[in-house]
């Protein structure tokens, strides 16, 4: 399946956020790039979790016309896969440890019954999720992305990230808009506690975004709001979920997400762990003068 940075909507965010849009089109396959003048330097391009075959010829005759002075690519293809890396390698592309995207992840496999999946998690989570329900933790399906917005600032001022809020809610209306996003919301006396963004694309879902308070964390909300992820995916006829980023060993950016990595281990999915990220350097004195200056290539 294309993954959903790679899908007609997501370009029209990357639009949105003022990055140029090329498809290139390989046996009858969307590939979109994405281009971004910067002043004074050129223009840099990245291709997050472009399917293969990697489209290197078409890549280079683009970089080529708009001037492009750095380029990043991460292919859709789990490790190991000595072939793409030696195609990486012989285009003067090597790798590097920084990424666009989650580059591990787990997938959970939505075709099995209710009962398997509650079956094949972990001990502990099957009972935080009855624990949630005994406590009395409604899950109500919203399109009041407002609503979300408020859990996500406190999880933000409590964890120290900044949330463009703008660009969520261009992603938001933009998915939303074609019935591909949906929000879930734990409610427990009236008071929402918990909340999580989900989009979806072919057959997959994305647990996106979420969000919860700290006062109610032995109400064990969010592994309800994964537990009706799946649920509402699996109406919607979707064939899995993808818990959207796992520690990484091979990135340290990702240092920070083992609690969270713990948290959806339990769901025993699939862990997935992609190539990784590679970096072709059209003019190495400014793509390193631009790195270490950083502007800190932060595509999202």
């Amino acid at each position: 399946m294309t993954d959903i940075r790679q899908c007609r909507l997501w370009a029209s965010f990357m639009e949105d956020l003022g990055w140029g849009v090329e498809n290139i089109r390989t046996r009858d396959k969307d590939n979109f790039v994405y281009l971004k003048k910067i002043p004074l330097f050129g223009t840099i391009l990245k291709a997050p979790r472009i399917s293969l075959p990697l489209p290197f010829s078409e890549i280079e005759a683009l970089a080529k016309d708009k001037g492009v002075f750095f380029s990043k690519i991460e292919p859709k293809t789990s490790l190991p896969n000595s072939k793409v890396l030696s195609e990486l390698k012989d285009s003067g592309y090597a790798s590097e440890r920084w990424s666009l995207h989650p580059t591990k992840t787990i997938v959970l496999d939505l075709r099995k019954s209710s009962d398997e999946l509650l079956k094949n998690m972990e001990k502990d989570t099957r009972y935080s999720i009855r624990a949630s329900q005994r406590r009395g933790i409604r899950v109500v399906k919203s399109n009041d992305l407002n609503r979300f917005l408020k859990l996500y600032r406190a999880t933000a001022k409590r964890q120290g990230f900044w949330i463009p809020e703008k660009d969520l809610g261009s992603l938001w209306d933009i998915f939303s808009n074609e019935g591909k996003a949906f929000i879930l919301i734990a409610v427990w006396n009236h008071t929402d506690i918990a909340g999580c963004l989900i989009l979806h694309h072919e057959k997959s879902a994305y647990y996106y975004h979420a969000a919860s308070l700290r006062e109610y964390k032995e109400f064990f909300a969010p592994y309800l709001l994964i537990w009706e992820s799946m649920n509402q995916a699996k109406k919607l006829g979707l064939k899995e979920l993808d818990l959207e980023g796992i520690y990484d060993h091979r990135f340290p950016a990702t240092n920070k997400w083992k609690g969270f990595t713990h948290f959806k281990k339990g769901f025993r999915g699939e862990e997935v762990e992609l190539l990784g990220s590679f970096v072709k350097n059209y003019n190495p004195i400014l793509s390193t003068f631009y790195k270490v200056s950083n502007f800190s290539l932060n595509f999202r």
